[in-house]
């Protein structure tokens, strides 16, 4: 079960536009029973997701500057009646990322150029989460596009970050994830791809 929202406009600033945004989506997952393999009277992992973001573009002159602060909270169940291994059982997780790009283009190259910058620690000691969501870590994000000939450019995407592999998003991988409880999270360092587009 989820529901969500977007809400998103623009301004005009010294005869410049500002676009922003805002959405938020609350997400409810979860299993009610588990294999008996696993456990007889165990009963499965359950979930509450609540993300938030808000932000904008600025456009001027020479491009494109973009801010986005994206929030992710997890409150999760583990299964009952059964060790749900190196997380706790019950936890909560909270991440923050903070993600500021420049954005220039013209007729023939597109580039972008910024950063995630993610806090999870930081901020869970304050609103008392008890889960492994990582500590602070930054990543670069790299884009670049340029046309070679009509019809045809190469690229270049340079990304890192970090994923909460909760449940929902789990099953959204793999139909036949663990029910029991909730995977570690993912931090990529940086991931690289090149290529032509046609």
């Amino acid at each position: 079960f989820g529901v969500n929202g977007a809400w998103d406009g623009k301004l005009k600033i010294s005869d410049n536009d500002l676009y922003y945004r805002a959405n938020a989506s609350f997400n409810h997952a979860g299993y009610d029973m588990v294999p008996e393999f696993y456990a007889p009277d165990a009963k499965g992992a359950k979930e509450n997701v609540v993300q938030f973001g808000i932000g904008g573009d600025y456009e001027f002159e020479f491009g494109t500057v973009t801010l986005d602060l994206k929030g992710d909270y997890v409150n999760f169940k583990g299964a009952q009646n059964y060790d749900a291994g190196p997380l706790p059982v019950d936890h909560n997780e909270f991440v923050f990322t903070v993600a500021p790009r420049y954005k220039w283009e013209n007729d023939v190259f597109r580039a972008q150029a910024g950063f995630d910058l993610v806090l999870g620690d930081i901020f869970n000691n304050v609103v008392g989460a008890t889960g492994n969501e990582g500590k602070f870590h930054i990543a670069p994000v790299v884009k670049l596009d340029v046309d070679i000939v009509d019809g045809a450019a190469i690229f270049v995407d340079l990304k890192g970050g970090n994923t909460i592999n909760s449940l929902s998003h789990m099953a959204s991988l793999d139909r036949y994830s663990t029910p029991l409880g909730m995977s570690t999270n993912t931090w990529r360092p940086i991931d690289g791809e090149a290529g032509f587009k046609f």
